[in-house]
Parts: structure tokens; C-alpha cells; sequence
């Protein structure tokens, strides 16, 4: 079964980035927004690796929230995982930036 999901890209979204190129910041709108993708990729890879379905994404300036449609009561060592992933993916991406 495919775990097809909706990318939900907000208003706000379109607007910081406008505002952003035209005072100037784009270039710390991009770093924020890569980030902030890292940390979600962390949850949406952990959740895939157990099988949760994936609503949808919404990318919120500045921001992103991932919803889960699965149930709430998940086995412990699979929150930790979907949990742990997040920082291991925003170490990854300070030695990539950083290198």
C-alpha cells in the first residue's frame, strides 16, 4: 500500500519569502527553511520506517508540521525512534554545512 500525502504549502509561507527578498534576508530565510526540513524529515523518515501514515505536510513560514493519521498509543521504542531521528538529522546537517 502507498503512503501518499498532501504538501499543504501556507499563504504566510509565500509571503515571509517575498518579504524576504526584498529586505534582503533571503539568504537567512533559505538556512531557516532548510533547517526547519531537516527537522521534519527526521519525523516523516521515522514515521515511514514504521509504517505510519502520513496526512499530510504543511510548510508554515519559518516552520513545518507533519500529521500522522495512525493511532495515538504507539509501542515506546517507536516514538523514541521517530523522536531521535530529528536531532540525528540536524547533526547531520550542521557537519554538512559545516564541512
Amino acid at each position: 500500500m502507498k503512503n501518499i500525502f498532501k504538501i499543504k504549502i501556507h499563504f504566510f509561507f509565500y509571503l515571509a519569502f517575498i518579504i524576504s527578498i526584498l529586505t534582503g534576508n533571503f539568504k537567512i530565510f533559505i538556512i531557516l527553511t532548510l533547517i526547519t526540513f531537516f527537522h521534519e524529515l527526521g519525523h516523516i523518515i521515522g514515521g515511514l520506517l514504521f509504517k505510519y501514515k502520513i496526512e499530510k505536510i504543511v510548510v508554515l513560514p519559518l516552520s513545518m508540521l507533519t500529521i500522522f493519521n495512525t493511532k495515538i498509543n504507539n509501542k515506546w521504542y517507536q516514538e523514541f525512534i521517530v523522536t531521535i531521528l530529528v536531532p540525528l538529522f540536524q547533526i547531520l546537517l550542521f557537519n554538512f554545512i559545516n564541512y
